[in-house]
C-alpha cells in the first residue's frame, strides 16, 4: 500500500527550521492489543555493557530488552516489539523518539538515556495503552518561541481515521500542545487524506503559529456531494503554553 507522507509546505525559513522526518507505511485491519513497555526504567544492560547513547545502539538495546521482557513473564496479547525505529531529537543529546513496530499496530513515544538508566517518558499521539493504532506521518522540528525541540505526528486508527498533534519534547515528559481530532482519513480529499499544517507567523509577534488546511468531501442527505474548503488557524499562546484556535 502507498505511504501516506507528512505533507509540509514550504516553511518560513526565519521561523522553522526542519530536522529529518521519518513516514512510516500505513497499516490497516488492526487488532486492538494492550502494549506493555518494559522499559519504564532499566538500570543496567544484562551483559553489563554501557548504556546505550545513540540512536543505533538505543534501537539495539529496546530489541534486547523486550526479548528478555518476553522470556520473564506473560504479556497476554502483546505480540512484542519487532522492529522499532529511533530518532535523535536534535539539541537534546539524551532523548530520543522511537516508532515502535507491535506486529499490525504501530505506537510512538520518547526515551531518555542516563549514564545508568533508560526511562521511558511517554507517549505521542495515543492515549493510554490501547490507543490510537498507527503512526501515518511524523516531523521533528524546531520553533523560536521553544528552547526544545516539537514533534508534529498524525496517528491513526487500524482505518486510517485519525489526529493530528504536536508535542513539545521536554526532558520529562512529552506536553501535548495541540490536538485537532479527525485530521486525516475518510472525508478528506488528497493523496493523503488529511489537514495539511503551514508553520508561519500569523501576527507578527515573532511566535511561529499553525494553519491547517485541506477539502474534504460531503454527502447529503438526498445523495448531493459538494467540496468544502477548511483553512483553521492556531496561534501560539505564550502564557498557557499551546496553540489555539484563532476563531
Amino acid at each position: 500500500m502507498r505511504a501516506l507522507l507528512f505533507l509540509l509546505p514550504l516553511l518560513v525559513a526565519a521561523c522553522v527550521k526542519q530536522e529529518p522526518t521519518a513516514r512510516p507505511q500505513h497499516r490497516t485491519d488492526s487488532p486492538e492489543i494492550t502494549v506493555s513497555h518494559p522499559v519504564h526504567s532499566v538500570t543496567s544492560r544484562p551483559d553489563a555493557s554501557p548504556m546505550p547513547s545513540n540512536a543505533a545502539e538505543l534501537r539495539e538495546w529496546l530489541l534486547l530488552q523486550d526479548r528478555i521482557d518476553a522470556a520473564s513473564r506473560d504479556r497476554g496479547n502483546d505480540p512484542g516489539l519487532n522492529d522499532c525505529r529511533v530518532f535523535a531529537i536534535p539539541g537534546r543529546a539524551s532523548l530520543f523518539a522511537v516508532i515502535e513496530d507491535r506486529g499490525m499496530q504501530r505506537y510512538a513515544g520518547v526515551y531518555r538515556c542516563e549514564a545508568e538508566a533508560v526511562r521511558y517518558l511517554g507517549s505521542l499521539g495515543t492515549h493510554g495503552s490501547n490507543g490510537l493504532w498507527d503512526v501515518a506521518g511524523f516531523e521533528i522540528l524546531k520553533l523560536p518561541q521553544l528552547d526544545n525541540p516539537i514533534v508534529a505526528i498524525y496517528a491513526t486508527t487500524g482505518h486510517g481515521n485519525g489526529s493530528f498533534f504536536i508535542y513539545e519534547i521536554d526532558e520529562a515528559e512529552p506536553v501535548e500542545l495541540l490536538e485537532r481530532e479527525r485530521a486525516i482519513g475518510e472525508g478528506w480529499k488528497g493523496e493523503n487524506r488529511c489537514l495539511v499544517p503551514t508553520w508561519i507567523d500569523l501576527n507578527n509577534d515573532g511566535y511561529t503559529d499553525v494553519v491547517l488546511s485541506g477539502s474534504r468531501h460531503l454527502v447529503y442527505w438526498d445523495e448531493r456531494s459538494a467540496t468544502e474548503e477548511v483553512i483553521e488557524s492556531y496561534a501560539w499562546n505564550p502564557f498557557a503554553r499551546c496553540f489555539e484556535p484563532t476563531s
